[in-house]
This record gives C-alpha cells, structure tokens and sequence, in this order.
C-alpha cells in the first residue's frame, strides 16, 4: 500500500482531533446504551477506511446507532436496505442512456449511488444475492467500481458499514463476511441501571437522539488517516508476534491479508487516542478482528491477553473467564423462580472468585481498573438474577 507524500501530522494538531473524536464518541454511548465497543468499532471504521459489520437481533438499535453515527460526520452518505431482489442498478448505478445515444458505451451512471457516498450503509446486507454480492466485492475490497467498458474508477467511500439480523450461514455468504475486518455482535441492554435511563430517556429526546452541532468534518478524519503509516508500531511488534503464537495454538490461522489489515486498525486505533506510537492496550480492539464467529470470542479473548502480558493481560483473562460463566447462566435450561436459585448461586461462587483474582491486581494501571470494574459489573448482573428470583 502506498504511503502518504503528506506532511506527519504535529502532536496539537493529533490531540484537537482526538478530543473532537471523543466528544461526538460520548453524544454516542449517551444515546445509545451498553454500545461502546460498536461505537468505538465505527470511530476506527472510518479512520482506517475498514469495512464495519454489526450482527444481532433486530430491534437493537443497530441502523439508528448508524444513522447517529453518519449525521456526527461531516461527509455523504448513501444507505440501502437489501433484500434477495436487490440488484447492482439499485446500489452501483445505472446504464447511462447519454453515453449509450452519444458513444455507443454500455458506461455505468455512479452520481448519488454508493461509488459516490463518502459512507455507505448496507442494512440486511446477508440477503443479498449472488450477483449484487459480486458486485460489492469491488467497493469493499478495492474501494473501486466497474463501470463498464473495461474501466474501473475509485469511488468516494472512506468506509462501508454492513448490518444483519443473522450470521451468514452458506459457504459464499461466509465468503463474503470475510471482507468485513471489524466486527460486531450487537445484544440488547443487560443492565438494570441502563434500562432504567432508557425508560426514562426514551421519547424525551435522550435517548437515540445526538446533537449534529457536535459533528467532526470529514477533513479531520482525512488528515488521521493521511498519517496512518506514521504511527511506530515496532514498539509492539513482539506482542503481536506472542498474539499471532497464542491464535494458532488455539487453531485460529489468519491469512497474510488479514495480517495486513490488522496492522492498520492498530495504527487507526492509536491515532484515534492521540498517538503516533503504539502500545500495547491498543492490542484489545482486535478482538473486533480477528473472530470468524462468534463462538471464537471468549478464545481470542484469551490469546490477546496472554500476548499483552503483566498485570492487564491477568486481568482480561479473569474477565474473559467471568464472562463465559455469565453466559452460560444466560444460556442454560435453568428452572423459573425459586427453583432456579440453586444453579445460579453456584454460578454465582465462580464469578465471585473471578473477582478476588482481580482484586490482587495493581489498579493503579487505569487499563487494569476498568477491567476490575468490568468483573465487578459482571458479579453484580448475577446478584441481580438472584434478586429477582427471590421477589
């Protein structure tokens, strides 16, 4: 990939944009409850100009918390909801009749279509058929369209955002989802504390609802991204060595591409901080990156936090660990009211130890505070199940 011929951006003007980042990141995660990772995920979307998708159920505010997003961000936008019938005249463009009359040239019409949009959003973008699946592969891949003729032109797009209520399950579905480097599975608020903010934010304009007032231009996001081969990565290359170790001992392999792709988030996630050098917290994003489903979460988890070493990686291990006991409360065949109580008291116990691990941990790291706070909100979500069963 070429580098930048651009001037290194300057350490003032790194920390003017990261505080403009972070103010429309908090009109974000106020709006819309228990989505950090997805928020942050779509922050460093667009600096690197990575394809986003973000899976879960419908109803979870996965297109509002996108349309947020793109009204935040001063550029074009071109957004789609796709179906089976969808097809590329619907997305791409259509045959221009003008050049057809005029030169005889089958050419494709781009203006106001996704090749033209600075963000592209694709709801249900699973449900797409083969041919309108081909057809974005250009876009998502190259960041270039066909338009016919043997001509291939660059689109507009600084990111491709993807949305679905399911996984792709059939082997070119799948195919597909692999050009999608960040992902997301999107759930529905787990604590109690959230939903009471939503039920009384909601209708009253604090919830859902951002102030476009706020919103970052483009051309701060391009100056990031005009320096994203400055960033010094070398500073973490050995954790990323260790990482690359820990995912094939758990039989995750990655291809040289995704490799590539992984060293760029790394460069946006430090630029997106601040930062012209790496460290090694910015490590845990790549848990956004690397899992193929979602069953490899907890797993890669892991590995990130072995290869991040010290303190923080004891801690994201204890928190990975507290997490799997938490889901399996969620996931098991527990019996209703009272009788339920037993299971989950047991449950309880594991997590409880979770807790103590983390407490021998040195919180005065921030890094390794907010993990131990995480295990704490963790510990408190089972007491709460408990609580509930007994009223």
């Amino acid at each position: 990939m070429p580098r930048s011929t651009k001037a290194k951006i300057n350490q003032k003007q790194l920390d003017a944009i990261a505080i403009k980042l972070n103010t429309i990141a908090v009109e974000l995660k106020t709006a819309f409850l228990e989505m950090d990772s997805e928020i942050e995920s779509l922050i460093i979307g667009l600096i690197a100009n990575e394809n986003v998708c973000l899976v879960g159920p419908a109803g979870e505010g996965k297109s509002n918390l996108t349309n947020a997003f793109t009204s935040l961000i001063g550029g074009s936008c071109f957004s789609y909801q796709i179906n089976a019938f969808t097809q590329p005249d619907n997305v791409i463009g259509s045959p221009s009749l003008k050049e057809k009359r005029d030169n005889d040239r089958d050419i494709i019409k781009v203006d106001n279509m996704a090749p033209d949009s600075e963000i592209v959003y694709f709801d249900e973008v699973f449900k797409a058929n083969n041919q309108m699946m081909n057809s974005l592969l250009l876009l998502l891949n190259e960041r270039e369209v066909d338009i016919g003729e043997g001509q291939r032109l660059p689109t507009k797009n600084r990111m491709i955002i993807g949305s679905s209520n399911e996984y792709p399950e059939d082997d070119e579905l799948k195919a597909f989802w692999d050009r999608w480097v960040i992902r997301n599975e999107v759930k529905g608020l787990k604590k109690d504390s959230s939903f009471n903010a939503f039920w009384n934010g909601y209708g009253t304009g604090g919830i859902g609802v951002v102030d476009t007032k706020k919103a970052v231009k483009m051309a701060d996001i391009d100056k990031l991204r005009s320096n994203i081969w400055s960033v010094d990565s070398s500073t973490i290359f050995k954790n990323v060595v260790q990482l690359r170790f820990e995912l094939m001992k758990a039989g995750i392999s990655l291809s040289t591409r995704r490799w590539g792709k992984i060293k760029k988030i790394l460069h946006a996630v430090a630029l997106r901080n601040g930062r012209l050098v790496s460290t090694k917290k910015d490590l845990n994003f790549l848990k956004h990156c690397i899992w193929q489903d979602s069953s490899q979460i907890d797993v890669i988890e892991t590995a990130i936090a072995e290869a991040m070493g010290g303190d923080l990686a004891n801690a994201n291990k204890t928190l990975a660990m507290a997490n799997r006991i938490y889901k399996e409360i969620l996931t098991a065949n527990i019996p209703d009211g009272p009788a339920g109580i037993p299971v989950i008291v047991g449950k309880f116990e594991e997590i409880k130890l979770c807790k103590t691990e983390v407490d021998k941990l040195d919180r005065s790291d921030a890094d390794v505070d907010h993990v131990c706070h995480q295990v704490q909100n963790l510990v408190n979500l089972v007491a709460q199940l408990i609580q509930q069963r007994i009223a």
